[in-house]
């Protein structure tokens, strides 16, 4: 999956295009499950880098991940480590409502 990418009050670069798909495009090859868009929202503000993250999946589950740091590598690192908690999460949380289904007891259904 190709991540989208929109650039606000800066101009695009292929260090920081490659950096977004390597990084963050690996944490979402190795945690999501089936994802089937993802958009990456770059601005420039007075306050440093800001990136946001939106990846929607085949639950139709939206997860929105925000990153602002003073150095824009520095904001795709760790957006990439935030979208990796966020996903493990996600990931765990499935599990464990799988795992807490009640069993149901045959012999006593039966009589």
């Amino acid at each position: 999956m190709l991540l989208r990418t929109t650039y606000t009050n800066f101009e695009k670069t292929e260090a920081i295009e490659e950096a977004i798909q390597s990084k963050i495009g690996s944490k979402i090859r190795r945690f999501a499950k089936n994802p089937i868009d993802g958009h990456v929202f770059l601005s420039v503000e007075p306050e440093g880098s800001l990136l946001t993250l939106t990846l929607k999946d085949q639950q139709g589950d939206d997860i929105v991940v925000k990153k602002q740091h003073e150095d824009m590598y520095a904001a795709i690192h760790e957006l990439a480590q935030s979208l990796e908690t966020v996903l493990v999460r996600r990931k765990e949380k499935r599990m464990a409502h799988r795992h807490d289904k009640p069993e149901i007891d045959l012999e006593s259904a039966q009589s």
